[in-house]
């Protein structure tokens, strides 16, 4: 995921006063455990709810949106505006957008941009099949390093009624939206998975953001899934005005939860989060050391918690 990212900021900064609509590849991020373990919680397996198809990737790695799918959320949410080549609308902010959800960069805008950005078909409760889906929204101008546009999800029935549709809030950078994925997170809940990464005076980061379905698109988990500072360090020691390099990376397993018979519970899957590679040093920063870490997360009372 850093790496298609990285490709990404790339690109938008040499085409920043462009409008780019390429997003990056699916990656192993975060992936459902394959392989059985035991906790004081039980078995945790990899028993999860069928996952529907996504659609297939363009080679340059953008995700493709059905155009019948994308034409009609959009209608459905903002008119009739729609542009067929684009696959894109145009829209009133201050009529479409409630008060506390409007940016400032678009409260003076007449007319702002929307896209389908991910569509996904999900079975959850088993057999109630939903489209889940995010669109990016932006006004003109709005596309500076520390330029978000504005994300917001939604649910469709089979029959093509919007359910519900919710304002995230602004993310991303270069008014690029973050890269997006979904995963089942119990038997009755999916996860919308927002990968955010940044490009900054020779650093890099991704930040990953967990937000619930079945609650509204509540954010149940939060973390930093990378680091390196390759654009401002010395690989091979030899500039005393550079440090020295680091990269580090965190790869996220959810592992399905089964109660002591072996029958599948209800419960939320637990979140196994391991750390690998090299970071400054807590006590003190000029100081590189390995890491090589494991963390479980559980969610309790509304949002994962590390055990």
């Amino acid at each position: 995921m850093k790496n298609q990212l990285l490709f990404l900021l790339a690109i938008i900064c040499c085409l920043v006063a462009c409008q780019p609509t390429t997003d990056s590849e699916n990656d192993d991020s975060t992936t459902v455990e394959q392989d059985d373990a035991t906790s004081h919680e039980g078995t945790e397996t990899t028993d999860s709810p069928p996952a529907s198809d996504s659609g297939k990737d363009s080679p340059e790695g953008e995700q493709k949106v059905d155009p019948k799918v994308s034409k009609l959320i959009l209608t459905s949410l903002y008119g009739d505006s729609y542009y067929e080549d684009e696959q894109s609308i145009e829209f009133s902010p201050l009529d479409h957008i409630p008060e506390g959800s409007l940016p400032e960069a678009f409260s003076d805008a007449e007319v702002a941009d929307a896209w389908v950005i991910f569509a996904k078909k999900v079975d959850v409760p088993p057999g109630d099949l939903k489209t889940l889906f995010v669109v990016k929204s932006n006004v003109e101008g709005n596309d500076c390093h520390a330029c978000s546009p504005l994300v917001s999800a939604g649910v469709m029935d089979d029959a093509g009624k919007i359910e519900k549709h919710i304002y995230l809030g602004p993310y991303g950078v270069y008014g690029e939206a973050p890269y997006v994925e979904a995963q089942p997170i119990s038997r009755e809940d999916w996860g919308l998975e927002l990968h955010i990464g940044d490009l900054h005076m020779g650093y890099f980061v991704e930040y990953y953001n967990l937000h619930s379905m079945k609650y509204d698109f509540k954010k149940l988990y939060s973390t930093q899934l990378s680091e390196d500072n390759n654009g401002t360090c010395d690989p091979d020691g030899t500039d005393e005005h550079l440090g020295e390099c680091y990269e580090w990376e965190t790869k996220l397993t959810y592992k399905v939860m089964h109660d002591p018979e072996e029958h599948l519970t209800d419960d939320y899957y637990n979140i196994v989060a391991h750390t690998t590679g090299t970071r400054p040093s807590k006590e003190d920063r000029n100081k590189i050391e390995k890491v090589d870490e494991k963390a479980t997360y559980a969610y309790r009372d509304g949002s994962y918690q590390k055990q």
